[in-house]
């Protein structure tokens, strides 16, 4: 079994490593795994097997897309709705000091998002791991940084 990786060192200008999703090319179809890269070189290379493939070639860059394992990021909203909605957002907006007393406090705009789900999180600011977003909707609030 081998692993091409020269479309990832041509792009990123190093060896592949680390945690991300890794997009994989076996034979015509599209992989995308989510781990530390050692790991999912290792699964890569088990659907090889099975397609009966001796390459795998790694894609260029460790890009975060749906687990489902789509490229293409399903948007339900159109441009218009998730303005609309932003818009309402920002409405509900407050802004925040942290660190109050200290020699540099922090101000941030801070949007309410009591009642969102994690997906629609990930629509409207357009957060692309499900993690972040999940936080962010226990919070119960995210910040702009300005």
């Amino acid at each position: 079994m081998e692993a091409d990786t020269t479309l990832f060192q041509a792009s990123n200008g190093r060896q592949p490593r680390g945690f991300g999703r890794w997009g994989f090319q076996v034979g015509n179809e599209t992989h995308f795994i989510v781990g530390k890269y050692r790991y999912a070189r290792q699964d890569a290379f088990k659907i090889a097997q099975t397609r009966g493939e001796e390459r795998v070639i790694v894609l260029p860059g460790k890009e975060l897309v749906p687990q489902g394992g789509n490229p293409e990021r399903p948007e339900k909203l159109n441009q218009e709705q998730i303005n609309n909605i932003k818009e309402r957002l920002m409405a509900q907006a407050e802004t925040w000091t942290f660190r109050k007393g200290k020699r540099a406090p922090r101000v941030r705009t801070v949007i309410p998002v009591k009642g969102m789900k994690a997906a629609e999180v990930m629509v409207i600011f357009d957060i692309q791991s499900k993690r972040t977003a999940h936080a962010i909707v226990k919070r119960g609030f995210y910040w702009l940084i300005a």
